[in-house]
């Protein structure tokens, strides 16, 4: 599965639009009715919210990976078909469009 730099801005924008709402302090609802704001999360937003979780858990730098590519690199095992390279372009470049 390839998920686009797109699509992560785009689920990051949504998360920062709920979280906007979900401020910490915000008790009463508008109108002052005294009423305490109350949000009750469908499925999907919960998974949402867990992907969200899940995503600012993960390290930016894959230190594992980095490491076997710089001794494959080191070791002059290391070489990627320039096809293999226009595929890697064109399919990323085909998911940012679509999304």
């Amino acid at each position: 599965m390839i998920i686009s730099s797109n699509q992560i801005n785009h689920f990051l924008k949504i998360y920062g639009q709920q979280m906007k709402v979900n401020a910490p302090g915000r008790k009463e609802a508008p109108g002052g009715t005294g009423k305490a704001d109350e949000l009750v999360l469908s499925e999907q937003g919960k998974a949402i919210q867990l992907a969200a979780q899940k995503v600012r858990e993960t390290p930016d730098i894959r230190e594992d990976r980095v490491r076997e590519l710089k001794e494959a690199i080191e070791k002059g095992a290391y070489s990627v078909s320039s096809e293999e390279i226009a595929e890697k372009l064109l399919g990323r470049r085909l998911v940012d469009e679509l999304v």
